[in-house]
């Protein structure tokens, strides 16, 4: 019998919608969403090591890992182990987009080393050390997929979403989180969130009440700054997007589309203009660990 080693495959993830509030007594903003994974993913695999290394391939790589170096180091220190593997990163969820793939990444890492240095963390256990990374991460722990998602990011209520096919789209420019949270500051925007209502809303396919619903206090500030967002959203709806909505806090936006045809005529458009694209769909279950057997 060969080594063991561990592979994951690490899920994107969007807001549907997303409201913020001011800075809390801890120095973060609370907030409330509704997040779900979809269909597009970064692999990491890990190898027995005597050492402890990260490699990264695939696209625009913008800095080192640092969210799968900082969850590797928190949970060898936490459980007394020797920081030791390799881990080899494939990027396919694009930096700065609002898409989740650091902090997705980073909750991979605490999954995949749990299994590989036979650690026996459960969900919520990982979910509170997640919260030490990013508010993003402890929602990858969400065995359905989706959730409403609270608090500073610790509070994450399961929710079921049914099929739901989108396109993904980003330009050129990013937007790091700590930049978009400063807007944020400078210019608090309020807006109307109701994610239970947003749930339900999806799942009847109400599309006048979940154009409604979907709304991103980041995406006047960001698309003010970022011209490319606003033209994104643009050529989504002109393309028969249902809802139309920029994710999270980066400068990704996604399109909810009736059908996979219209999506991929829609991602098509998008892809001749230069823009990255990616027609996904929604996911009904969380990260999922697989052993393999080195020969």
């Amino acid at each position: 019998m060969g080594k063991l080693a561990w592979k994951v495959l690490v899920p994107a993830k969007v807001n549907l919608s997303l409201k913020i509030y001011p800075k809390d007594f801890s120095g973060y903003h609370p907030l409330l969403s509704l997040m779900a994974m979809v269909s597009l993913y970064d692999e990491i695999l890990y190898k027995p090591s005597g050492s402890f290394r990260v490699e990264v391939t695939g696209r625009n790589i913008v800095g080192e890992p640092t969210s799968v170096i900082r969850a590797a180091e928190i949970l060898a220190s936490l459980s007394n182990q020797r920081l030791e593997g390799s881990l080899l990163l494939k990027k396919r969820i694009p930096d700065q987009a609002g898409f989740g793939g650091g902090s997705g990444d980073a909750a991979a890492t605490l999954m995949l080393l749990c299994k590989a240095w036979r650690l026996h963390y459960q969900r919520k256990d990982l979910m509170q050390l997640g919260r030490h990374i990013g508010s993003d991460v402890p929602f990858f722990f969400t065995p359905t997929g989706a959730a409403i998602v609270s608090g500073c990011g610790e509070v994450v209520e399961p929710v079921t979403l049914k099929h739901l096919v989108m396109v993904l789209a980003k330009g050129n420019d990013g937007m790091e989180t700590k930049t978009a949270f400063q807007m944020w500051d400078n210019e608090p925007i309020t807006v109307v969130a109701d994610p239970a209502q947003l749930v339900q809303a999806l799942n009847e396919k109400n599309w006048l009440l979940a154009k409604k619903l979907a709304v991103n206090a980041f995406q006047k500030l960001i698309a003010s700054e970022k011209k490319e967002v606003a033209q994104l959203l643009t050529v989504l709806e002109k393309k028969g997007a249902r809802v139309a909505v920029m994710s999270g806090s980066g400068t990704g936006v996604l399109g909810i589309f009736s059908s996979i045809s219209d999506a991929r005529r829609c991602a098509a458009e998008l892809r001749s203009c230069g823009w990255w694209t990616k027609v996904v769909w929604t996911r009904k279950r969380g990260l999922l660990v697989q052993k393999l057997e080195l020969r």
